[in-house]
């Protein structure tokens, strides 16, 4: 694409453009890496184009009078949550509309994911403007503490790119057949996600109870280290003092040494692994490096964080903390306040069901039945089977992994496996775990067919969608394409339905006057500080809103929300 130069750039001046549509970018100086989530870093500069000019803003003082002169545009960034977050410590930008607003980095995903990896934009200039753009300069902001020549430069150049970046994508939009779904994902759930992120609250953390629970971890790792008379973190020291009693393997991986756990060095080689690594990635140094003055960790939310559209998070990665309530205890509420985990109940499993109209998983969510007590009995044809029973575990392994794929050496590898855990030499083989996988298909007929046709269609169109209507492409080169043209859409639709919750419980707590009290979202699972007078009135809201977002995408399976209240994150196991 021929992108014509910048006709003119000025400095300190306040925007008079030509254009209905304006690109912002904010530059920033000395912003610690790792903290895009919390105002650190001084103001640099504050780039306006209409596509022709560039206005340059460098003093903060005139923030609020530039953006009140473009206030009747349409705002384009790229990555609007993080230049949102920092005008605001200057400026006071109200929220705005989805029609009033592009961000080029989300329409990017909504457009390519799946097709496209890198969002940046560099990539993007480089993919619709046929323009390299260096990432040198960036690197100035970080050590300058004022705007240099060359600084000014690339922040001008980063609002111009970015203007004609949108005016690309929206022309593309246009050739789609399916651009009315796709303005309406933007309008109705990535665009209003902006404000609901930009109003997440941090996640407050008992140092004591965090603490507590690193040393124990330190004391354990250390402990078993002293019982070894080689050091179980190097990978060639194990696998010497494995040969040495007859265990040859060829790494010391988790999955190739599990089928050896009943040894006593193996075990205790892996719960070490296991206590190093709880010590070291979630130890003291955790809490020294992301805990702040008032107590609270701030995780940084990426709205689109996969290509399914699910949310992630960074710095740190609040999805990962350990499950074991021993952990998630240190994640307190404020005196005077309760928390509120609430969670969509088997929601992935009811999604699969809802769009492969499986009448026999549907009819289970129906009745409120264990569906994986009643998948191992109807797959073994025994009705005596309890919920103790190992033959459980393979109900509920089919019913969640069979949609990411599940094949017969696998299942037969991790049913080998769990047995191993468990004390029980049992090897399960990979004849038995076909008979299973078949015995299911007979049994969840409605699975089989939505299997069958998803591959089909992937192959055909290259692409899937949540009936939201979001796309995912496939890359037909990547040996696991017909896995992702089978979940994606479930995963897929697990994002969307959580982010109409969010979405309607911001709304609803804008328009009831209550303080939005979300401290972290983890894939189905919501979790909110509120005060503890007002803690019935945000359970049922909570509760309230994730059943109305199931139910208006998914009517046809019955859906359930287990909602817990504590002092703590492990309220809930």
């Amino acid at each position: 694409m021929n992108v014509p130069a910048i006709s003119e750039t000025k400095i300190d001046q306040i925007p008079t453009p030509e254009s209905d549509v304006v690109a912002i970018d904010v530059e920033l100086l000395g912003m610690e890496r790792g903290k895009l989530h919390r105002p650190t870093g001084k103001f640099g500069s504050l780039a306006i184009s209409d596509g022709r000019t560039v206005w340059v803003i460098l003093r903060w003082d005139l923030i609020q009078r530039a953006l009140d002169a473009v206030r009747d545009c349409t705002w384009v960034f790229h990555n609007a949550q993080f230049d949102i977050f920092h005008l605001r410590r200057w400026a006071e930008v109200a929220e705005r509309p989805p029609e009033r607003f592009w961000d080029t980095m989300i329409w990017e995903r909504i457009l390519w994911s799946g097709y496209f990896d890198s969002m940046g934009l560099e990539d993007l200039a480089r993919r619709y403007l046929d323009i390299s753009l260096s990432k040198e300069p960036r690197k100035l902001f970080e050590t300058y503490s004022y705007m240099t020549p060359k600084m000014l430069e690339y922040a001008a150049m980063d609002a111009f790119m970015t203007w004609h970046i949108y005016q690309a994508q929206r022309r593309e939009l246009q050739t789609r057949p399916d651009a009315g779904a796709l303005l309406a994902l933007w309008n109705d759930i990535e665009g209003p996600m902006l404000e609901v992120v930009l109003n997440f609250k941090g996640f407050l953390v008992s140092r004591q109870m965090w603490e507590s629970v690193s040393l124990a971890y330190e004391k354990q790792r250390d402990k078993i280290k002293a019982t070894l008379d080689f050091n179980p973190a190097s990978p060639q020291q194990v696998r010497a003092a494995l040969a040495k009693i007859g265990i040859n393997v060829p790494s010391t991986a988790a999955d190739v040494l599990e089928p050896y756990r009943d040894n006593e060095i193996v075990q205790r080689v892996l719960e070490f692994r296991k206590a190093a690594k709880l010590a070291g990635t979630y130890g003291r140094k955790f809490l020294e490096k992301h805990q702040e003055a008032d107590g609270r960790i701030y995780s940084h939310y990426w709205t689109y964080g996969a290509q399914t559209g699910r949310m992630a998070s960074s710095d740190p990665n609040q999805q990962n903390i350990p499950k074991s309530p021993e952990f998630r205890s240190g994640f307190v509420a404020a005196p005077g306040h309760k928390l509120i985990v609430a969670d969509y109940s088997q929601q992935e499993s009811r999604i699969a069901a809802a769009i492969s109209n499986d009448q026999f998983l549907l009819d289970l969510f129906k009745h409120d039945k264990d569906i994986h007590l009643m998948v191992a009995r109807q797959i073994y044809d025994d009705d005596t089977i309890t919920k103790d029973d190992p033959r459980r575990f393979l109900g509920k392994t089919l019913n969640l992994a069979i949609t990411y794929g599940l094949t017969a050496p696998s299942l037969a590898k991790r049913v080998t496996q769990w047995n191993h855990q468990r004390g029980i030499k049992q090897t399960f083989s990979t004849a038995e775990a076909q008979t299973l996988i078949d015995s299911y298909f007979r049994t969840c007929r409605g699975i089989r067919a939505y299997i069958d046709t998803q591959r089909l269609r992937g192959q055909r169109e290259g692409r899937v969608t949540t009936r939201r209507g979001r796309v995912i492409h496939l890359n037909l080169y990547n040996d696991q394409w017909m896995n992702i043209a089978i979940n994606a859409p479930i995963q897929g639709g697990a994002a969307d339905q959580m982010k109409m919750a969010l979405v309607r419980l911001f709304r609803e707590c804008k328009e009831q006057g209550l303080e939005f009290p979300v401290v972290t979202v983890v894939h189905d699972e919501i979790v909110a500080e509120v005060p503890a007078e007002q803690t019935s009135l945000y359970a049922d809201l909570i509760e309230r809103c994730m059943l109305e977002a199931g139910e208006r995408l998914y009517p046809e399976v019955v859906w359930k929300v287990g909602v817990a209240i504590g002092d703590n994150w492990g309220v809930k196991e």
